[in-house]
């Protein structure tokens, strides 16, 4: 969910974050790591 204040920052922030994101996990990838992505959320959901 995005802030309500500050929105463009924040959109920016995450624009940013996602692609540095994907940039790590491909450079993992071509040194033969598997790449998992655990959200938090997702793992409070379980418990």
């Amino acid at each position: 969910m995005t802030p309500k204040t500050r929105t463009e920052f924040w959109l920016e922030k995450f624009d940013k974050n996602v692609r540095n994101d994907q940039i790590k996990q491909e450079k993992l990838r071509e040194l033969g790591w598997r790449v998992f992505v655990i959200w938090e959320c997702e793992l409070k959901k379980d418990f």
